[in-house]
């Protein structure tokens, strides 16, 4: 049983889905399988590409011969896993090569350590960028245990701002916790079409030990065929969002919440976490979520990149909030508009314990070009969560 499984779901993106190969075998280090798990309307691209790879480290998982919904391609995904440890990431994605590393020393640290969370920087593919210059990545490295069931409750009451650095996307989990999981709440891992969500309910409600890095371990990319590349225009995120729910038999739409998945991320989170609690049975406080729910959607909307943007999220927040619960929450929805938001996506340097990186830095062209260069910005990987004494 290799140590780790770097499971990489793909569909009809074979030209990314080879450059992030390529790019992470380069360097790649320790006991690790790389698993390619093709839902793609054609299967001879990455047969070949694999083939001539040649790397016992690289295994294919070849398309059906039928159409599969990104959820069902993930549970074929997760079963094909053989790894002790599993880790998805996108196709046109990076994963530090001393991932292994990281592990290894965190279970030294932590015992019965189950799930691992860690930040992830943003990359755009050359072919999906705007002119904005700046890629934030954290200037922290600590690396703490982290109390589930206060992040569960967090989550669920959304304190977290609908975000959990936790799962198996850009994350990675035990296959005991999977196991764990499977128990508890049933054979199909991914039950919903949000799945790297979904998932992460899961974990926070099964995970014996938790333990997150600030130091980023992942490199989160948005190619043109991305869903993330949705953030670039209101056009391409209902596009994208369209097909997406046309593609799923499962309802994004939570029956008892007004807020369609579509409108934005805060959404999508808070359809995720209806479904989670409306069908699996899982004792947790959520007073006070509503509240704490709209507040989120707020902040959201005053960080707009663009007036568009914003204009659209509140023409599509309000008139729901004015109903919801008799408008009992809809003061709370109070956005203003800035451009302050844009003007920190072009500014570069050091603030907030955060280094903003230029893009275009090295005329970097892949995610693993671009971890290439700004590890040397980060502590490496076996100093995570060093400490300092001070000078007597």
């Amino acid at each position: 049983m290799p140590k780790l499984t770097i499971c990489i779901p793909t569909h009809n993106r074979q030209y990314w889905c080879k450059k992030t190969v390529e790019g992470i075998i380069k360097s790649l280090k320790g006991d690790v399988e790389l698993l390619i798990v093709d839902g793609s309307d054609n299967g001879e691209c990455l047969i070949s590409f694999v083939e001539q790879l040649n790397d016992d480290r690289v295994r294919l998982v070849p398309p059906t011969g039928e159409f599969l919904p990104m959820m069902d391609n993930w549970n074929r995904a997760i079963q094909e896993c053989k790894g002790e440890w599993i880790s998805f990431i996108g196709d046109d994605d990076f994963i530090a090569p001393d991932i292994i590393d990281f592990i290894e020393m965190v279970e030294k640290k932590y015992q019965n350590v189950d799930a691992l969370g860690w930040n992830r920087i943003p990359y755009d593919w050359p072919e999906n960028r705007n002119n904005y210059k700046a890629t934030p990545i954290p200037a922290t490295y600590d690396l703490y245990p982290v109390n589930n069931k206060i992040l569960q409750e967090n989550y669920c009451r959304f304190v977290q701002n609908g975000q959990v650095p936790f799962g198996i996307y850009h994350a990675a989990v035990k296959r005991t916790l999977v196991d764990k999981m499977r128990h508890r709440f049933g054979p199909k891992d991914f039950e919903y079409p949000v799945v790297d969500f979904e998932f992460t309910c899961k974990i926070l409600f099964e995970a014996s030990t938790m333990v997150f890095s600030q130091r980023p371990l992942s490199v989160a990319g948005a190619s043109k065929k991305s869903n993330s590349s949705g953030t670039t225009s209101l056009e391409r995120k209902n596009y994208i969002l369209k097909k997406f729910e046309d593609e799923h038999d499962v309802a994004l739409n939570a029956p008892d919440f007004p807020f369609p998945s579509s409108i934005s991320f805060k959404s999508t989170v808070a359809n995720t976490l209806r479904w989670f609690l409306t069908n699996h049975d899982v004792e947790v406080n959520t007073e006070g979520w509503e509240e704490n729910f709209v507040l989120a959607c707020a902040r959201e909307t005053h960080q707009s990149v663009s007036r568009e943007w914003f204009d659209d999220l509140c023409n599509q927040y309000k008139p729901i909030l004015e109903t919801w619960h008799g408008g009992k929450y809809a003061h709370l929805f109070d956005p203003v508009y800035t451009e302050v938001t844009q003007m920190k996506l072009d500014l570069v340097g050091c603030y907030n314990d955060m280094l903003h990186v230029d893009k275009f830095i090295a005329n970097c062209q892949t995610p693993a070009e671009f971890y290439e260069v700004v590890q040397n910005f980060m502590v490496p990987v076996e100093k995570i969560g060093i400490k300092f004494k001070d000078a007597a």
